[in-house]
């Protein structure tokens, strides 16, 4: 007859939780790991950890001890502190409520959102300076941020973010081909306007 399970830790770190259920494994206590949805909408999801209810009680001591709680606590190092797990509806939000890479800021890649910050600032500088055209330009690096952001939120709650050069290598060639693709778009006698027109009358 199969017992009841009974939770003893839970965690938002889903590799943490596994690496719980597989030490008691080793210990010969059964665990299993699920998914409970949080109270809050955008609450992060817990990872549960059950055992049988006749080896709760040891597995609950165990795993107070792996913590550095109570009388059988071990001694080891200090845990990491663990960071907030980043959400992807908040990364799209902030690339297209804010711009200027603040996508790429809530994934903490930060090098990119500096690349594409300085790329929409310059669309806007080129625009004020006559250059409307660049303006073409706005849309696809707002676009950019947050797609690149939603999956650079992935990578930061797996704990494999890009290095400052991967970020560079991804982020600088997509910023110059839209600011490119604007100018080059433009057909270049409609930019001239009146002087291309007058030349045209002079040369007859």
């Amino acid at each position: 007859m199969s017992h009841p399970l009974v939770v003893v830790t839970a965690s938002i770190d889903r590799h943490a939780s596994l690496a719980v259920a597989a030490r008691l494994g080793r210990l010969g206590i059964p665990a299993v790991v699920a998914r409970t949805p949080d109270a809050l909408p955008l609450g992060a999801p817990r990872f549960a950890v059950s055992v049988p209810a006749p080896a709760a009680g040891i597995a609950a001591r165990y795993v107070s001890s792996e913590a550095g709680d109570g009388p059988y606590r071990t001694q080891r190092a200090e845990p990491e502190v663990e960071r907030p797990r980043r959400r992807r509806r908040l990364a799209a939000f902030f690339a297209v409520g804010l711009g200027f890479g603040f996508g790429h800021v809530y994934a903490r890649e930060y090098l990119s959102a500096l690349i594409l910050g300085l790329g929409q600032l310059a669309c806007l500088a080129l625009a004020a300076g006559g250059a409307a055209e660049m303006l073409l330009a706005w849309p696809a690096l707002v676009a950019l941020d947050a797609w690149g952001a939603f999956w650079a939120v992935d990578r930061e709650n797996e704990g494999e973010p890009r290095g400052p050069a991967l970020q560079l290598a991804a982020t600088l060639p997509c910023v110059a081909l839209c600011l490119a693709s604007a100018s080059i778009l433009v057909d270049p006698p409609a930019r001239s306007g009146a002087p291309a027109h007058e030349a045209a009358w002079t040369s007859r």
